[in-house]
């Protein structure tokens, strides 16, 4: 059974209409702007919480959680990514407000302009070259993290979505410069990834407490990195972009070795992973825990496999009947 998340959008407040104007490209200063949008709808994203059914999802920023905005440059040979800020939820709640500084940079020879080309990105990559990753996420002081089988870490570090806007003015107003993105401020945003909720029982529907759950099939995406996606000389008027690299893009049975691994944080919940499918359409995923079952101290080593076509921004609930097996992990 799957339950779709709520799309959401995002709505900037407005100031004065004196534009400023840029014409010229080279000795540019290095200029600061303020950026305030609002969320006004339910939120893919964030704070995610299950009623008592444990079916419905429900999605809501946090105070102080951010998102990165970057643009483009053309340097001749690919697009080049610019991280130029950050904005901070103002608030907990839904909806919310986003406000933050971001600011020109004058080593690529770029000022902000009408025409300009925004990407919204979370979670926010902190720096230039900063990877956010299935496999490696950080937390809000930098250190790295991987998936525990949580709402709570997933909602952190593993819940990709992005959006894309054309500036439209800059105005000025005491002495600060805004932007006012076109089509009046706002942005929906692309979900990434897929969350499912994996319940684990043996054969015999006996339920199992999982030490290690690994996943693994084609177009199981390993890594998210919209930085490096920007950078394979994708025009941003023309495609979308992919953030992607798989774990396993061939047409043999997968094993253990290279899927995506969990180290299960609570056995006695069901398993909340953050999956992508890069291609839409059904795969051969392939699943192997090492567990014990309910009552017992030992741990075993099962595995089975299903067929799924996981949508991203979707939520699902499944349950995996394992087969016990001779020890596959080593």
């Amino acid at each position: 059974m799957l339950f779709m998340l709520i799309a959401f959008t995002l709505t900037a407040c407005s100031s004065d209409d004196n534009e400023s104007e840029n014409n010229n490209p080279q000795n540019l200063p290095k200029r600061t702007y303020r950026l305030e949008v609002q969320a006004q709808q339910g939120l893919k994203t964030r704070a995610l919480s299950l009623d008592q059914t444990g079916k419905i999802l429900t999605p809501s920023w946090e105070e102080g959680e951010k998102l990165g905005v970057h643009t483009w440059f053309d340097n001749g040979l690919y697009y080049e990514p610019i991280y130029i800020g950050t904005l901070s939820a103002q608030e907990t709640g839904n909806p919310t407000t986003f406000t933050g500084d971001v600011q020109d940079q004058p080593e690529y020879h770029y000022q902000m302009s009408k025409g300009t080309k925004l990407l919204f990105v979370y979670p926010n990559p902190t720096s230039f070259g900063h990877v956010l990753s299935y496999d490696e996420g950080y937390d809000k002081d930098g250190r790295p993290i991987n998936q525990d089988g949580t709402i709570g870490t997933i909602a952190s570090a593993f819940d990709y979505a992005t959006a894309k806007a054309e500036v439209d003015k800059i105005t000025e107003n005491n002495d600060k410069l805004y932007i006012m993105l076109k089509g009046g401020n706002k942005l929906t945003f692309k979900n990434h990834t897929a969350i499912v909720a994996f319940t684990v029982v043996d054969e015999n529907d006996t339920p199992l407490l999982p030490a290690k759950f690994i996943v693994n099939g084609k177009g199981l995406v390993k890594t998210y990195n919209i930085l490096n996606a920007i950078q394979k000389n994708i025009d941003p008027d023309q495609q979308d972009i992919d953030p992607y690299t798989c774990f396993y893009d061939g047409t043999s049975p997968t094993t253990y070795q290279g899927g995506l691994e969990i180290s299960v944080a609570n056995p006695e919940s069901p398993i909340y992973v953050a999956m992508a499918n890069k291609y839409d359409e059904p795969i051969d995923y392939s699943f192997f825990v090492s567990a014990r079952p309910k009552n017992n101290s030992q741990l075993f080593s099962y595995e089975c496999k299903m067929k799924a076509n996981l949508k991203p921004g979707t939520f699902y609930a499944t349950k995996l009947k394992m087969k016990k097996v001779d020890q596959w992990d080593n």
